[in-house]
């Protein structure tokens, strides 16, 4: 009995969540006139809702392009939940349609403009700390890749850039490719393991790995538009093990 009574509290707890989502996004709380840039545009990545004309057939074809369609219109209504659903159906219908990379993109932007409502669950006691807050935890990281972290006892959300991943092993060649590889290089920087990496703690080991995934980034897209900041990056990670590992004075966030 216990058991259906707790099952029943998580459902409802899930529920309330994806509620959340939505009327925080169509409560107006994402202002689009706001400076500073909210999604994949913070990473410097472009993305834009893909065209929902014709698909390359098949018998899922039509329902490709429903929720590609609905979609966007959840996406222009600031629901970035329940349009990251629909763009994870609109894969799962047809991964090979030629603009499946921006479907993947817009995927990771919809997870990220949706982790900035997940602040408004915390005065609601979802910390994970607890047997509850495992639960949630675990549900939205299997659904969304969200995970919480602790500092000092309290709770902060991330997103482990699932999608963004997925788009640099499956589209290398794509002509955002250096772009992405540059912002997960970033992400690792501030949140490396899910917890705080070579700027935050003295670790010369990790900025030598940083180091080395920078190179790699210039060896693969020799052309990218990135260089002058890779190889700026490049000077200061090398300053930082020449000193052994002192926290620049002037970084004080990586972004």
């Amino acid at each position: 009995m216990k058991s259906c009574r707790w099952s029943e509290t998580l459902v409802l707890t899930c529920l309330a969540l994806c509620a959340c989502f939505s009327s925080a996004g169509a409560g107006g709380l994402v202002d689009p006139s706001e400076e500073r840039p909210q999604g994949l545009a913070r990473l410097g990545i472009r993305c834009s809702p893909p065209d929902s004309g014709a698909t390359p057939g098949g018998p899922f074809s039509s329902s490709w392009q429903r929720h590609v369609q609905h979609a966007a219109n959840l996406y222009r209504d600031g629901k970035w939940a329940w349009a990251f659903r629909e763009y994870k159906a609109a894969r799962f219908y047809h991964p090979e349609d030629p603009r499946d990379p921006d479907v993947v993109l817009m995927i990771a932007d919809c997870a990220l403009r949706a982790l900035t409502n997940l602040h408004d669950l915390m005065p609601a006691g979802m910390f994970p700390e607890g047997v509850y807050g495992k639960k949630i935890m675990a549900w939205l990281h299997d659904s969304y890749g969200y995970y919480a972290g602790v500092s000092e006892g309290e709770s902060f959300w991330h997103y482990d850039m699932r999608a963004l991943r997925f788009f640099l092993r499956v589209y290398p060649n794509h002509d955002q490719a250096d772009e992405v590889a540059y912002a997960l290089v970033k992400e690792d920087l501030m949140f490396g393991g899910g917890g705080p990496a070579v700027f935050m703690v003295r670790d010369v080991a990790c900025a030598r790995a940083f180091i080395a995934r920078h190179e790699d980034i210039l060896r693969r897209y020799p052309r990218t538009e990135l260089r002058g900041k890779i190889e700026s990056d490049i000077a200061l990670f090398r300053g930082y093990i020449d000193l052994r590992g002192p926290l620049p004075e002037s970084v004080s966030n990586p972004w």
